[in-house]
């Protein structure tokens, strides 16, 4: 019998400017990935896990660190996982 009582929630950050209005040759990426495991017959999160992503097109602007989840350049600095540009693998 299959155990479908935990399921994996993912969600993602992106950097982000006022009126979603990115500086020349900036663009919109992920700095963070958060899963969690969720117990569906209790409701409560069982493991969370946050992966900071170093941007490599755009910069972590001052309005995206002042948002709830607050990322910062130097949060993300010692990040494991870098984006690299598209053809660069």
């Amino acid at each position: 019998m299959k155990n479908f009582n935990i399921v994996n929630v993912l969600d993602t950050e992106l950097t982000c400017y006022p009126d979603n209005i990115f500086p020349p040759g900036e663009q919109k990426e992920i700095i963070q990935i958060g899963l969690s495991m969720v117990d569906l017959r209790s409701l409560t999160i069982v493991k969370r896990v946050s992966i900071p992503v170093v941007p490599q097109m755009s910069k972590i602007s001052q309005y995206c660190t002042d948002l709830p989840v607050g990322l910062t350049p130097n949060s993300v600095d010692k990040a494991l996982l870098s984006q690299r540009p598209a053809g660069a693998w």
